[in-house]
């Protein structure tokens, strides 16, 4: 049975998860357990099974790993363990006898009492690969196997509390072996490539808190939670604003804001950038705009594609903002004037579309309504 009527307070939290769900939600991992079959015993556990490691788990843990085939009624008895396997009856004779959310495997934990916690308390690890300043979202499905002391579970992205699961709350009413799934936790990865998840217990007592996991999922979505807006403009080269990349904005809840410069054109890239939020705009006399002397500036190693400014929060993040987004840009390579040894590229300007500033060259601007911040 699964149960998804939870009280009113976890109901409002999930309203931006459940629109973001709605929309597509690409899956960057799922973890099921159904490919740990082999394992290499290296000892005795206290209960009398076989301890040892999973071969390619896919995750890590700080918990001691019982082998799946030592069944028994209390093989499973000592805290501070864990199996994979498919009914949690067949290693404790006082756990309820269910089987796996999907599949036929599933994480069976007997967590740790207070004694128990140096060597790391981390019930479920591992490291996935993300995309910088993108939302992600991560669940689990959770089942009880006995009824005393409920777990509260904590998730930890990069070393970062992002959420608190309180299985013993009276409004969900959860009973043995009834599968839940746990609200997805929204994940913002900023500048980061990786994200390190881990799944802590906090209980931490001796009797009761045991508990099954499955079907932990991690997704990336295009959606964003409440006090986050984007904006943004193609990156254009020449006077006849000729498309070579995108300038975007994002802005987050707490009125930070990141403006990333992308060359989607194969055959060019940018040497420097060369940013201004808000006014007023290093302007000649004349009218044209100076990119020398805007706020934010970037020296490439080389010539790259992509790159984040952070523009920290201020009075901006009330106002309708106005940015110009300027790019030095390097195209394909061109044969060298005589008398030059090297290599000679063609070069050109880049900037974010917008409005022409007064002068006579092509400089732009372009202006966006700022986010909404939350009150």
């Amino acid at each position: 049975m699964k149960k998804w009527l939870v009280g009113l307070a976890v109901v409002m939290a999930l309203l931006w998860c459940g629109s973001a769900m709605a929309e597509t939600c690409v899956p960057i991992a799922n973890w099921n357990f159904e490919d740990q079959t082999e394992f290499v015993a290296t000892g005795t556990g206290g209960g009398g099974g076989q301890t040892g490691y999973f071969v390619g788990a896919g995750f890590s843990s700080s918990y001691t790993a019982l082998n799946p085939a030592s069944t028994g009624s209390w093989t499973l008895g000592p805290e501070k363990y864990y199996t994979i396997g498919s009914n949690p009856h067949d290693y404790h004779s006082a756990w309820g006898n269910f089987g796996a959310y999907s599949g036929s495997k599933m994480m069976i934990i007997n967590a740790l009492n207070p004694s128990q916690t140096s060597g790391g308390t981390i019930i479920w690890e591992e490291t996935v690969a993300v995309n910088p300043y993108t939302m992600y979202l991560f669940s689990y499905q959770f089942a009880l196997s006995h009824p005393s002391a409920p777990p509260q579970l904590r998730v930890l992205i990069n070393g970062v509390d992002v959420g608190l699961f309180d299985s013993s709350d009276p409004l969900l009413g959860l009973e043995v072996g009834e599968w839940y799934k746990v609200p997805l936790t929204p994940w913002f990865s900023y500048g980061a490539t990786q994200a390190t998840i881990q799944l802590i217990d906090q209980t931490i007592v001796a009797f009761g808190d045991d508990f099954c996991i499955d079907d932990i999922e991690f997704c990336m979505t295009s959606s964003l939670p409440p006090g986050f807006c984007t904006a943004g403009t193609e990156l254009v080269m020449g006077r006849k604003h000729v498309p070579v990349g995108s300038v975007n904005i994002l802005t987050d809840a707490n009125g930070d804001m990141f403006v990333t410069y992308t060359i989607t054109d194969p055959e060019w890239c940018f040497t420097e950038l060369h940013l201004q939020v808000g006014g007023p705009f290093p302007l000649t006399k004349k009218g044209n705009a100076i990119p020398g002397k805007f706020e934010y500036n970037y020296v490439a190693d080389g010539c790259e594609t992509s790159h984040t400014f952070t523009i920290p929060a201020g009075p901006l993040a009330t106002a309708n903002i106005c940015i110009a987004a300027h790019a030095a840009l390097r195209g394909p390579e061109i044969a060298c004037p005589d008398g030059v040894i090297g290599s000679c590229y063609e070069d050109a300007t880049g900037w974010g579309l917008g409005t022409d500033f007064p002068g006579s060259d092509w400089s732009m601007k372009f202006c966006f309504p700022a986010c909404q911040l939350p009150q």
